[in-house]
């Protein structure tokens, strides 16, 4: 999260008239970040914000609710909750497709930069791309842990080919808690 967050900082120095969108699927660290980028000089340029109140980068809704209720759980599927009629699932696949042709590019984002992609549904890759006002020229970057998957061991899913830059420090544990659990 910090590396993501110095990355935004770092994007909009040398872009600081692009929209970057910071995207978490945790929702405190969303509001927090939100929080911290209030003194910030970022004058409208910079959202953060979690996967369930995603809007366009003017505050436009986005053409279909990134929800579908189904009456049977599908396999694969990411529940959210069970209602009254079925399962609430992620079906960020349509909204993808609507996105990208109902959103106007005023209402994209020049960079995305995505937090805990580890949890991200199906689907959320294509969104990333649909949401960016050109995928070829600007920034997409996804801080995730494999191993820090709450909700779903699939891989990430991040396209073959694209650069990855794995962490060879533990950033987060003191060394006295990392050897002990590195001898399990």
């Amino acid at each position: 999260t910090m590396l993501a967050a110095e990355m935004v900082q770092r994007v909009h120095a040398v872009a600081p008239q692009d929209r970057i969108l910071f995207l978490s699927y945790n929702v405190g660290v969303a509001r927090w970040l939100r929080h911290a980028w209030l003194n910030h000089d970022f004058p409208g340029q910079v959202t953060a914000t979690h996967l369930a109140e995603l809007r366009g980068a003017r505050g436009a809704a986005l053409p279909l609710a990134l929800t579908r209720t189904m009456p049977e759980l599908p396999p694969h599927a990411r529940q959210i909750r069970h209602a009254g009629t079925g399962y609430e699932v992620w079906d960020l696949g349509s909204v993808a497709k609507a996105v990208e042709q109902c959103l106007p590019a005023a209402d994209k984002y020049n960079h995305i930069l995505v937090d805990e992609a580890q949890d991200m549904p199906e689907g959320w890759l294509q969104l990333v791309e649909a949401m960016m006002v050109d995928p070829k020229c600007g920034y997409s970057w996804f801080f995730y842990d494999d191993s820090q998957a709450v909700y779903s061991s699939d891989p990430v899913g991040i396209p073959a080919g694209e650069p990855c830059y794995p962490l060879r420090r533990v950033l987060r544990n003191s060394r006295r808690i990392f050897r002990q659990f590195a001898e399990l």
